[in-house]
């Protein structure tokens, strides 16, 4: 399995949306991470989030984070996937 790098870029004026859409989005993501998918997760200032996801291709990535809460409602701006090579470190099987 490779690592791929997910970044989240908010759509202007969704915050209070994604406040209302979070306990979903947070299940989704907690599923996710429970079967080993999603390996980190966590915001990157107010207005984008970065994930880091365990999948076979690129394409496989971008199938699951189409089902997210968030994506579903419109809240995301901007995904961004790529390839991300763990260099220094470990994550923890």
């Amino acid at each position: 399995m490779a690592l791929f790098a997910v970044t989240y870029t908010y759509a202007d004026n969704s915050t209070e949306a994604r406040n209302e859409h979070r306990p979903a989005h947070r299940a989704f993501i907690q599923e996710a991470f429970a079967a080993k998918k999603v390996r980190l997760s966590g915001p990157a200032g107010d207005d984008s989030a970065l994930i880091i996801v365990e999948g076979e291709t690129e394409a496989d990535v971008a199938s699951l984070f189409d089902a997210d809460p968030f994506a579903l409602r419109g809240l995301i701006a901007n995904r961004d996937i790529r390839p991300w090579t763990l260099f220094f470190g470990h994550i923890a099987e």
